[in-house]
């Protein structure tokens, strides 16, 4: 695997909750004519949301196994059954702390604190992943997907989700109105 020294030494850092620095079309910009096609293409189909298959062993397969033991524990817990009848995608690891990590989680009532504890959960797992990798593809692949959860982030606004909540009970409350009106 190639090294990119130079490449990964000139991107921000990123942290937690903060605001991106960059964009993803920037990063894969970036990386453009210094990544090899094989690895550009790697790197652009490195995604949050899990594949069936992953591609050979990288952090990005690392990742996506361990996303995909996660959301199949999550589905699990959102039935309400406590059973593996739901659906899930094939599981390729065994991740002994995902089940305690969906317990917490469900165990916050509020829905954004809990998809807000779920994602630190996740930087947590990315964090884990770039040991060892400093300077290579993996490294590059593990810093956008860090990137991706924080532009999750950004069109969550407290001020746009407070006026679409109010125009919403407004139309509610308009149509109940006019039922009334009949």
């Amino acid at each position: 695997m190639s090294a990119y020294y130079y490449l990964v030494s000139s991107l921000p850092m990123l942290l937690p909750q903060t605001t991106p620095p960059l964009t993803i079309a920037e990063l894969e910009a970036a990386c453009g004519d210094k990544l090899s096609r094989t690895d550009l293409q790697l790197l652009q189909s490195t995604q949050l949301l899990p594949v069936k298959q992953a591609g050979g062993p990288s952090a990005s397969a690392d990742w996506n196994d361990w996303e995909v033991a996660l959301r199949n524990q999550i589905a699990v817990s959102r039935s309400g059954r406590g059973d593996s009848k739901v659906e899930q995608l094939p599981e390729k690891g065994c991740y002994t702390e995902i089940n305690h990590l969906v317990q917490e989680a469900f165990a916050i009532d509020n829905p954004l604190e809990r998809e807000k504890y779920l994602d630190r959960a996740r930087w947590n797992r990315l964090d884990e992943l770039e040991s060892g990798h400093h300077f290579d593809l993996d490294k590059l692949c593990l810093y956008k997907l860090k990137l991706l959860l924080l532009e999750k982030w950004q069109p969550r606004q407290t001020e746009g989700g407070s006026e679409n909540f109010t125009d919403i009970v407004k139309t509610i409350v308009a149509s109940r109105n006019e039922k009334d009106a009949e």
